[in-house]
């Protein structure tokens, strides 16, 4: 029998994911297949890995046609059900095999990632027919023109603006609808668009190679390009009445791209002489755009490269033209370094008179389409109500709380309609319809991965090893003036809230964007061993390096909480199936009490008092807490961070946004917040919430008691400290009408989570019981609950080890790193000995493979850790004791 290394690599994986696309597709087509229902599908397997076995490498892409054959006879032959037709398995086969060749034999291999003609004319219908929300465009326009009226070649460095953000925010789209506005309005502005694509990835708009070719011409000097730039400017005064119209067919006929270079390369006339003393403020403004402006920075074997020239021939045109107007550049990409209109003095001597004296313009973030659709979404139902209720609501920010409410609450295609609509107009442009859910996580997939599906290739150097969807979830962001706060704009989908005035540092932050979350999800999971392998390992390389912004060391435990809060999530909602079989379950809410008992196991878990006394006469009232959960629901795909003191207006916004929350740093009390809801019938809707503390501590968890019970009460989290600040950052009255204070919430109202992920050796897992007289406020100046028994019991649940006995829902190699990545922060030595035990794991699931190097047998343990001590001049003392 030939070993699986003898056949083409990973046939019984492409096997096994052809036989779940096949029944994923046949469930949802046939009405029957429902589970529970009489006559349900049952899935079955194609056996069609031998056919596979024929086919090396690249040898299923050459042989699709055939594969196609072969798949689709097995599905009618296997499947016997009478809705399976020939047609309906024609269908499902094109879909599988388009869905194999992106995962197993992707175009990555030629690191060029293409889009095919669907999906390019989706995004071309979005880019030309899809409505534009916003002003952003008439914004970018007077800020144009403010920073023509302030230009002087004396103060600034070029006449020249960046508009920069990450991908989806319609940066193209916003200059187009500029171009659109120039040709009907008075605003004196023509638009000239280019698309500086060179390499061989699509994209829309296409490339205009031609354009880029003639102004940027191989051997060119500065003053060549000047010169082209005033043939811009000559031509389009010429034509002044009509050049919009013309120019405007760059953003879609290619055509457009050939026919344009070629009157401008025919344009003869010259400027003529400018007279004018006083620089006219409603000057005619040519604004050449270069789009995907990177490209432009590519170096050129110690010349200058286009970018610095470009900034030196707009200097210098505009000197020419004078003070009747200006051509001005506006360079767009998700690539910050664009704003930089200052390169270093050593790449560009041409600088040294006045680069250390001169300003350049600030970049253009754009981030006004945020949740564009979504705000859209809430104007239109507002607009819908009737007049009681717009005077109830009148408050925009109310309005869009009521909304949050009403789609949580409503039925789960409404939920999931509202979804997409929020965070980058992109999601909702290009994927409008509710069957389009599979098609949008997977452009949210893509783009964490540079626009590669997720696949064994797609998790490398390039892509980070897809380590972006952790940080998207996490709710994590770079250092501001670490190299990866801007590479995650640029490529990683990072969302730039600001650049310094220095170029020095980038603000980026991964917020709430559900659907980005959800394509984070799919890298997670789509790649068996994708997290432990990939993603966990770059996540801990980066926490290594200081490049991310977790709030100092101790930091480090309440972030690996997250992740497996997350995890335990997506168990709730995946349960043991893959995600390509669970796109119409994601992003839906599951019971708490489904996620109460992954978190809790299967095991009954010991009830403590104080001093871990045990108390299971205590078991009753447990469950009776327990079964008050009935009918409330959750769900989170991502966490945000909380700036404000949350009320229950915050719990609808997470709750609408698929959302948890992480109190802002050196918060006294609970870390991280998780809202839950229950439908009412006869009466609004109840919210409340999930409160978490998190702890680092070892070997002695000090201090536990006070910390699960009386810091986890909504009164101390909410409260009022000595100096009158709340405990959770500050209030504000800017939402409108006031919300219900968390505050007051009863204790027994709240679900509270103990967790150190770095906790003892036993009494890992247990639910701890307490007094409600423990849990009530001391000052009497706060008000507690009435009518309470200061006997009555109340309960914490408590994890208190990072293993795969406190948490089940943990593989080993995902236990294993998480583990390592808390114990290797605290000290150098640290890292040797986590290093070490993530070694000995490795090994142990390695073990029966004959090919892998044991280098424990050579580099023993003992030895390494002498000599890293050695190396450390680790001081003597004694270890502390559990």
């Amino acid at each position: 029998m030939a070993s699986q290394s003898d056949l083409q690599p990973g046939v019984e994986e492409i096997a096994a994911f052809v036989d779940d696309s096949v029944f994923t597709q046949l469930s949802a087509k046939l009405g029957d297949a429902k589970e529970g229902n009489e006559g349900a599908l049952e899935k079955k397997p194609l056996r069609i890995d031998k056919y596979l076995k024929k086919y090396r490498d690249a040898g299923l892409r050459v042989s699709q046609n055939k594969f196609k054959g072969c798949l689709e006879v097995k599905i009618g032959i296997v499947y016997e059900h009478p809705d399976v037709t020939v047609d309906l398995a024609e269908t499902i086969t094109a879909k599988t095999v388009k869905d194999l060749l992106a995962k197993f034999v992707p175009e990555a291999r030629s690191g060029t990632p293409k889009l095919d003609e669907n999906e390019m004319e989706r995004i071309a219908e979005a880019f030309t027919k899809g409505r534009y929300l916003g002003e952003a465009h008439l914004d970018l326009a007077q800020y144009l023109r403010d920073c023509w009226k302030a230009y002087t070649p004396t103060k600034y460095k070029a006449p020249c603006v960046a508009v920069v953000q990450s991908s989806g925010f319609g940066k193209s789209r916003m200059v187009r609808e500029l171009a659109i506005e120039a040709q009907k309005s008075a605003l004196n502005m023509k638009v000239l668009y280019m698309c500086a694509r060179v390499h061989e990835s699509t994209g829309f708009p296409k490339a205009t190679s031609e354009l880029r070719g003639w102004l940027f011409q191989e051997g060119s000097k500065v003053e060549d390009i000047a010169s082209r730039l005033k043939t811009i400017y000559v031509y389009a005064n010429k034509h002044w009445a009509d050049v919009q119209k013309e120019w405007l067919k760059l953003f879609t006929e290619q055509a457009a791209d050939t026919s344009v270079k070629a009157k401008l390369s025919d344009e003869t006339d010259t400027l003529e002489g400018d007279t004018s003393t006083e620089k006219n403020p409603n000057g005619r403004i040519v604004v050449l755009v270069i789009d995907e402006a990177r490209s432009l920075l590519a170096e050129k074997g110690g010349k200058k490269n286009d970018f610095r020239m470009l900034r030196n021939a707009l200097r210098s045109v505009n000197k020419d033209i004078g003070h009747r107007g200006c051509i001005f550049g506006v360079l767009i990409d998700t690539n910050s370094r664009i704003s930089d209109l200052a390169p270093p003095l050593l790449l560009d001597p041409s600088s040294r008179l006045f680069d250390g004296e001169l300003a350049s313009f600030a970049p253009v973030v754009l981030a006004e389409t945020m949740d564009a659709h979504w705000d859209q979404y809430c104007e239109e139902k507002q607009a819908g109500e009737d007049e009681e209720m717009k005077e109830d609501i009148q408050d925009q920010e109310r309005a869009k709380i009521a909304m949050y409410k009403r789609i949580v609450t409503g039925d789960a295609s409404q939920a999931w309609h509202a979804l997409c609509r929020m965070g980058r107009p992109m999601w909702y442009s290009t994927c409008p319809n509710p069957a389009d859910r599979e098609d949008v996580i997977n452009l949210a997939a893509n783009k964490l991965l540079l626009g590669i599906p997720p696949s064994q290739n797609a998790y490398n150097k390039d892509t980070m090893f897809g380590v972006a969807s952790m940080l998207c979830r996490l709710g994590v962001r770079p250092h501001s003036t670490s190299a990866l706060a801007s590479r995650s704009t640029a490529d990683f989908m990072a969302i730039l809230a600001y650049v310094n005035f220095k170029r020095e540092g980038y603000v980026t932050s991964y917020a709430s964007d559900p659907v980005l979350a959800l394509g984070a999800m799919k890298v997670w999971y789509e790649l068996k061993y994708g997290l432990a392998k990939y993603i966990l390992p770059q996540l801990k390389n980066l926490l290594l390096d200081e490049a991310l912004d977790t709030g100092g060391v101790g930091e480090i435990g309440e972030m690996v909480a997250r992740i497996l809060l997350l995890l335990a999530m997506d168990t709730c909602v995946m349960g043991d199936k893959s995600f390509s079989q669970c796109y119409h379950t994601i992003g839906q809410f599951v019971p708490v009490q489904q996620f109460l008992k992954v978190l809790q196991g299967k095991k009954k878990l010991p009830i403590y008092l104080e001093r871990m006394i045990s108390m299971e006469n205590l078991r009753p009232e447990f469950n009776k807490w327990c079964s008050k959960w009935d009918g409330w629901y959750m769900g989170f795909t991502h966490f945000v961070q909380l700036q404000l003191e949350p009320n229950e207006d915050t719990l609808w916004f997470l709750l609408g946004r698929q959302a948890a929350g992480i109190f802002p740093r050196n918060q006294y009390g609970a870390d991280l917040l998780i809202p839950m809801f229950k439908k009412r019938s006869n009466s609004r809707p109840e919210v409340l919430m999930m409160l978490i503390q998190v702890k680092n501590r070892s070997p002695v968890d000090g201090g536990f008691s006070r910390a699960a019970t009386e810091k986890l009460c909504p009164w101390f989290v909410f409260g009022k400290n000595s100096d009158g600040n709340s405990s959770a950052g500050k209030s504000t009255d800017e939402i409108g009408r006031d919300p219900k204070p968390l505050g007051s919430t009863d204790v027994r109202d709240t679900i509270r989570i103990y967790m150190n992920v770095r906790g003892r050796k036993s009494d890992g897992k247990f639910i701890y019981a307490t007094t409600m007289k423990d849990n009530l406020p001391n000052n009497p100046g706060v008000s507690s609950v009435s009518s309470v028994s200061e006997e009555e019991p109340v309960f914490t649940i408590c994890l208190r080890l990072l293993n795969r006995v406190t948490y089940p829902f943990l593989s080993d190699g995902v236990a294993s790193i998480l583990s390592n990545m808390v114990e290797s922060q605290y000290d150098p030595l640290g890292l040797v000995e986590g290093d070490l035990d993530y070694r000995d794991e490795d090994e142990k699931r390695n073990e029966d493979a004959s090919s892998y190097a044991k280098l424990s047998l050579t580099a023993k343990r003992d030895k390494l850790l002498q000599n890293a001590r050695k190396a450390l001049a680790y001081a003597p003392g004694d270890k502390e004791e559990e």
